[in-house]
C-alpha cells in the first residue's frame, strides 16, 4: 500500500445500489450487496488528523497492533499506513 486513496464512499455505495436495482441475477445481486456492506463498514478518516498521525506496528505474537488506534492486524507486511486510522507507520515490516 503506497498511499491512502481518498474516495467518495457514498458515490460507490450509490453505484452498487443502481447496479443491484438493474440486475436480475441473484448471484450478482448478492455480490453487490456484500461489496456495498463492505464499503459502508469502512471507517471515515479525518483527513487533517490522519495527515498528522505517525505510529508504528507493535508486534504481539502473530499479530501487529497500531500504536495510534490500537487495532490489530494479522498481515501488515509493507503497510506504510494503518488501514483503520491512516497513521503513517515508522518501521514498516
Amino acid at each position: 500500500m503506497s498511499k491512502i486513496r481518498l474516495v467518495d464512499a457514498n458515490a460507490m455505495s450509490e453505484r452498487c445500489e443502481r447496479l443491484i436495482e438493474a440486475s436480475s441475477d441473484d448471484y450478482i445481486i448478492g455480490v453487490l450487496q456484500m461489496v456495498e456492506s463492505f464499503i459502508d463498514a469502512q471507517p471515515t478518516l479525518d483527513i487533517k488528523s490522519a495527515a498528522e498521525k505517525e505510529g508504528e506496528w507493535i508486534k504481539e505474537a502473530t499479530l501487529c497492533r497500531c500504536s495510534e488506534c490500537g487495532d490489530l492486524w494479522g498481515i501488515v507486511h509493507g503497510f506504510k499506513y494503518c488501514p483503520t486510522c491512516g497513521a503513517k507507520m515508522k518501521g514498516v515490516f
